[in-house]
């Protein structure tokens, strides 16, 4: 019987990789980027603030095992002594990894500093409030429908 060996990954390469992604990652999560470069306009300065998401997904696996290859499929068969091929047993595996990942930002409030004080003026996303405000509309009449259902089916 003949036996092949699969090639070994080097876990350095692989601890490398993902290191490198990270790196990367997490510079996007600097206060630089969070609290932009101030701006002045007289005595006024004005601090843009963001929010930063990240998301990371990594995942990995592996496996190994044997399979007997059918007669004649295989030209790593081994000749028998009839002169007949003889099925091999070939060892196999495999490994596999993925990862993926994304950062995105989007401002929240700025911050304006004046003689006069300091004051936050939040920035008010109109998308997300018409979606909530759609959403809770939507499931208000949904629950009144289901309820008014109720009391005519007792009747």
């Amino acid at each position: 019987m003949e036996a092949t060996t699969q090639t070994k990954i080097p876990l350095d390469a692989v601890v490398g990789t993902v290191q490198q992604s990270l790196d990367q990652l997490f510079r996007a999560s600097h206060p630089h980027i969070v609290f932009g470069e101030p701006l002045e306009y007289g005595e006024t300065k004005i601090i843009p603030c963001a929010e930063i998401t990240m998301n990371l997904g990594f995942g990995g696996g592996g496996g190994s095992g044997s399979a007997t290859e059918a007669q004649g499929e295989s030209s790593s068969a081994s000749a028998a002594p009839d002169g007949k091929q003889s099925p091999t047993k070939s060892l196999g595996g495999g490994l596999g990894m993925g990862g993926g990942g994304f950062v995105k930002s989007r401002p929240v409030a700025i911050i304006i500093m004046t003689p006069r004080g300091v004051r936050v003026q939040p920035i008010v996303d109109v998308t997300k409030v018409i979606v909530v405000g759609i959403t809770t509309g939507g499931m208000a009449l949904f629950s009144l429908r289901f309820l008014l259902r109720s009391v005519l089916r007792k009747r």
